[in-house]
């Protein structure tokens, strides 16, 4: 009987990655304080802000698969600052910027702990560049652009030759860049996260 997840590869991120060796699952009774199912990114960080503010509680964290290799470690490596929302209209904007200052936050966390731990992910904030090459593409970007500018985003309109300096090819016509994104190796992260887990908690994985 299957009793934890199947997938038909293995994660591409979590293979480039030295092996590692899983948390003992859970066997028998367990008996804690507090218990959080799933170790992605909310559980992980459920579980260490309930240990650090009562250090004297037991805290176990289950994961049904393996860290690196479920949702967490699978994703595309981006880590926007902001939720951006390009139909906004006037009267969700405040909503947006309150969204907004919290990913900021979290984002600023989340580096905060990569530095303190040395969690080797490659976490770089690089911004994203989006680019047109046709006049159709080039009134997307417009359009884009107009939005950011109405949400009070940072970005920069760059035209063929600064795309060309960046990017390496003359392909472009037009394009923006926007600075509230990060890039990360996901699987190094979770991992990461998951081995930097304060004293009082611990994880059962394939449980």
């Amino acid at each position: 009987m299957q009793t934890h997840p199947h997938h038909e590869r293995p994660c591409g991120w979590n293979a480039l990655l030295p092996a590692r060796a899983p948390r003992p699952h859970a066997e028998g009774t367990i008996r804690c304080a507090y218990a959080v199912v799933g170790a992605g990114f909310t559980g992980l960080a459920a579980a260490r802000r309930w240990a650090l503010a009562r250090p004297g509680d037991d805290v176990r964290v289950l994961d049904a698969d393996l860290v690196g290799e479920g949702s967490p470690g699978r994703n595309s490596g981006f880590m926007l600052e902001i939720a951006l929302a390009e139909d906004a209209d006037a009267g969700s904007l405040a909503r947006m910027e309150e969204v907004n200052a919290l990913s900021r936050s979290a984002m600023a966390g989340l580096a905060g702990l990569v530095a303190q731990y040395g969690i080797a992910c490659g976490l770089a904030h690089r911004g994203t560049y989006r680019a047109a090459a046709s006049p159709r593409g080039a009134r997307a970007i417009e359009a884009y652009r107009r939005f950011l500018e109405g949400a009070g985003l940072r970005h920069e309109r760059l035209d063929a030759d600064a795309l060309s300096d960046r990017l390496g090819t003359r392909h472009y016509r037009v394009g923006l860049h926007s600075p509230d994104c990060w890039l990360v190796q996901p699987a190094a992260l979770i991992r990461g996260l998951a081995d930097a887990l304060p004293e009082n908690v611990r994880l059962h994985e394939r449980s």
